[in-house]
């Protein structure tokens, strides 16, 4: 009798054991699995929607206007991805860092021909929602302007840098550098550089690599108002030398360049710039990085309308 009251008794126990070892295996799967279930909706949080700006032009150089999302193919990597938002025109709101070379040779190429022009852009382009930061540089980065809407302000500042007598060697690509890297990388919508110089570069601790990574990183649109034609000391081979750098910096970046030869054509460069941003596409997808990565991409955009060309940044 008592042999099978312990037999009973062992039976039960190994019984209960297993029970509660079976439940204890179905507990960690749903944690596991309510984890990995959090970690995704986080992760996915973290995935935003992400804009790339296009211009289109037909064959003879004017702006395409009236396409639509359905008109457009978005490509990264080689990897289709879907438009999910769509508009045109001036981004919004637009950050715009304008950078003017002012070394020892802007005393003869243009000088302060840049001033008026650049503040009537300024005016034309920044509206309340928008924000405009202002610098020159030689061998030295000086901040004229940080970020602001107020046009007569900004009017003022450039005035007042036309009595700065221009001094030193340009160091192009530590000033383009910082504007990318430092000043503009956080700011919200769209990004734009507006540099007037001639391309050359002295003493700078960066490179043109350094500085086209930077500028893709920032996701910022370059656009150079190139003094190289204007500089009475640059020789022809010059001259190549620094067209090169400008189209490389703006062919990445989505953003386009600009030879003035006299202050009437300089002119004519800043109100172009003011019409390229006002005649944008604004592409909106779902970006592959998470808020936290910014992990370069390769980028194709193709418009469906025959005879145009669409002028857009070759990274993002």
């Amino acid at each position: 009798m008592r042999k099978t009251n312990l037999s009973v008794y062992l039976s039960q126990s190994i019984f209960l054991a297993l029970v509660a070892l079976s439940s204890a295996r179905v507990a960690s799967r749903e944690i596991a699995a309510k984890s990995f279930s959090e970690e995704s909706s986080q992760g996915s949080a973290k995935n935003e929607e992400a804009t790339i700006y296009v211009v289109v032009r037909d064959t003879g150089g004017h702006f395409v206007d009236g396409l639509t999302s359905l008109d457009f193919r978005l490509f990264l990597d080689g990897r289709e991805h879907p438009i999910t938002s769509f508009r045109h025109g001036k981004p919004k709101p637009i950050s715009i860092a304008l950078s003017l070379q002012w070394s020892g040779q802007r005393r003869d190429t243009l000088p302060n021909q840049e001033i008026a022009p650049a503040a009537q852009f300024l005016r034309a382009t920044v509206g309340n929602d928008d924000a405009a930061y202002i610098a020159r540089f030689s061998d030295k980065f000086v901040v004229l302007s940080d970020f602001q809407n107020d046009a007569d302000v900004l009017d003022r500042v450039l005035h007042l840098a036309s009595g700065v007598v221009p001094w030193g060697p340009p160091a192009l690509y530590d000033s383009l550098d910082r504007v990318a890297n430092e000043i503009l990388v956080d700011r919200a919508g769209g990004r734009a550089i507006v540099v007037v110089a001639d391309e050359r570069d002295h003493g700078s601790r960066k490179t043109l690599r350094d500085v086209m990574e930077s500028c893709i990183q920032a996701r910022a649109v370059v656009f150079f108002v190139s003094l190289a034609v204007a500089n009475p000391y640059m020789k022809r081979a010059g001259r190549g030398a620094a067209e090169d750098v400008a189209k490389k910096i703006t062919k990445e970046t989505g953003g386009d360049v600009y030879f003035p030869r006299n202050s009437i054509e300089l002119e004519q460069a800043f109100r172009k710039i003011n019409e390229t941003l006002n005649n944008t596409y604004a592409l909106g997808f779902a970006s592959p990085n998470s808020t936290s990565v910014r992990k370069p991409h390769k980028v194709k955009v193709q418009a469906l309308r025959r005879n145009v060309r669409v002028l857009s940044p070759r990274s993002w």
